[in-house]
């Protein structure tokens, strides 16, 4: 480039000098998501309800430096969700999760995720790894719940650049179809009920309540050994003694080989409690003896996970 002698035309000149020296600074170092993997591949990875252990998802995210410099180059990630840390399905359940980190060096902070900085070479590659995890005791409907998070990965000496790629990643999880059937005041999923001494219009009191925890709408399908009646020690039905019974005010017509009730999702964690109210209208003339039925109940639908 010619310089004139005029005043002006120097300081143009040097001008031009103090914007091109730039030019002469090695190139900053260039990083890439290349991708990002699943470690927990196992399709029997649902979150189960009944679990209290909750569910662990670990990931791969793998970075490759794709310059042709020889400076020295750091990677650092940052692992962010788009939402509030919280899974959301079609029906707008929700189901938390918190970001963890499986370095040692990596930060947890405001619901975000930093992973921090690693030398790497030229056409070096490295991998960073983090997990998700969904803690136990969330009481939510079953289907699929997702949320996208976002995945930076920065040159923490390239002050001027807050990230050199950003990468959209969709968050799963599959809650499964899942019911708990118990007896209230019992750990066990049968109940003996003792009706005592057998008299016409005997009652059984307090009746005994059935206690359901389900992540979705059921149907409970009951059925009677005796076919709704109490049968006699020795084995013959002509000494059988009827008995009458419902659930929370819905009758139960035992005499069926089967009957079924259908309920909604219970609204509350805690399940929903339906009393069996059990009565022998009229014993007649019988033996002495002790008479005795089983009732049994079964959830459905049948891909239900029974606890």
């Amino acid at each position: 480039m010619q310089v004139s002698n005029n005043r002006s035309t120097r300081y143009l000149s040097a001008a031009l000098l103090l914007t091109m020296s730039p030019l002469a600074i090695a190139l900053a170092c260039d990083l890439q998501i290349t991708r990002i993997e699943e470690a927990s591949r196992s399709s029997a990875l649902k979150y189960d309800v009944f679990n209290r252990d909750g569910l662990i998802k670990r990931f791969d995210l793998y970075i490759q430096r794709t310059d042709d410099g020889d400076a020295p180059c750091s990677a650092a990630v940052r692992v962010l969700p788009q939402g509030l840390t919280r899974l959301i399905n079609a029906g707008n359940s929700q189901l938390q999760y918190r970001l963890q980190p499986l370095e040692t060096d990596g930060v947890y902070r405001n619901g975000e995720l930093r992973l921090q900085a690693k030398s790497i070479a030229k056409g070096q590659q490295l991998k960073f790894s983090y997990q998700v995890l969904f803690t136990a005791e969330q009481f939510v409907a079953s289907g699929m719940y997702q949320d996208k998070l976002w995945l930076e990965v920065s040159d923490p000496s390239q002050v001027d650049k807050p990230f050199l790629e950003r990468r959209d990643t969709v968050l799963t999880a599959s809650v499964a179809p899942a019911a708990r059937i118990s007896f209230a005041g019992t750990q066990g999923r049968s109940q003996l009920v003792d009706f005592g001494e057998l008299t016409d219009g005997k009652q059984i009191s307090p009746a005994p309540q059935i206690v359901i925890q389900s992540t979705g709408s059921f149907a409970m399908t009951f059925s009677s050994l005796n076919r709704g009646a109490l049968r006699h020690q020795s084995g013959k039905e002509k000494w059988d003694i009827p008995y009458q019974s419902a659930l929370a005010g819905r009758t139960l017509p035992l005499t069926e080989y089967t009957t079924t009730l259908r309920y909604t999702q219970p609204t509350s964690a805690l399940g929903l409690r339906l009393p069996l109210l059990l009565s022998v209208p009229k014993v007649g003339q019988k033996p002495a003896g002790t008479y005795k039925d089983v009732i049994r109940v079964v959830i459905s639908p049948s891909d239900l996970l029974i606890n």
